[in-house]
């Protein structure tokens, strides 16, 4: 669903507990980097009925598509922070401190926690409350094989190993831990070029072409 990375919404993890600047979410990798670092690796969005109207002018079907995730049991639907706390399996009153907090902080217009911009602070203090359940998804995958400058693979000791090269997403070191998804297709040109690069050196040896 489109609005669960809404930067309006409030992400906490199995603990009950914001741990993220939810405007972070249309940033997907750094976001699911944090997403990482949680018990079960699990976070939960959440929602009341001011924002649930809010998100209806582009999906006018939303209620009811919730409730029929909320049958699936991936979205929960509560007139009661205690209630939702069961749901998350967090404790009632850790649930009730982080969103009284977060709504003083929509109050005082600062995220003295997070420092979210001012815009997307809005308090949730009107019934229903909504939650849906987000876990990390596989894209891709990359690293594994060390390599060099030439695209040779190399040891445990960072020495070439003869005649053996790697190019493309096997290889490591030529991106951080976050992908740069504002670089599109950045995996792509590496592959292409690495491949390249690996050709050009496998048909050399000792530095001469054959």
């Amino acid at each position: 669903m489109f609005f669960e990375r809404d930067p309006c919404t409030v992400w906490v993890n199995k603990d009950g507990k914001r741990f993220i600047d939810e405007s972070f979410g249309y940033r997907v990798f750094e976001s699911v980097n944090a997403m990482l670092r949680q018990p079960d690796k699990v976070s939960f969005a959440l929602f009341d009925r001011t924002l649930r109207k809010t998100f209806e002018e582009k999906m006018p079907d939303l209620e009811e598509a919730l409730w029929k995730e909320a049958d699936k049991g991936r979205v929960k639907i509560s007139d009661s922070w205690d209630d939702m706390a069961g749901w998350i399996g967090a404790d009632p009153g850790v649930l009730k401190d982080t969103i009284e907090q977060y709504n003083l902080f929509c109050k005082q217009g600062y995220d003295k926690e997070f420092a979210k911009n001012g815009q997307y602070l809005l308090a949730l203090d009107r019934a229903p409350y909504y939650a849906i359940k987000g876990m990390v998804f596989l894209l891709d995958t990359i690293g594994g094989i060390r390599i060099n400058e030439h695209m040779q693979a190399l040891d445990d000791r960072n020495e070439p190993i003869p005649g053996l090269y790697a190019a493309g997403v096997v290889t490591s070191g030529w991106e951080s831990e976050t992908y740069c998804s504002e670089l599109s297709a950045s995996a792509f040109g590496f592959a292409v070029n690495s491949g390249r690069i690996a050709g050009e050196n496998a048909v050399c040896v000792d530095g001469v072409s054959p």
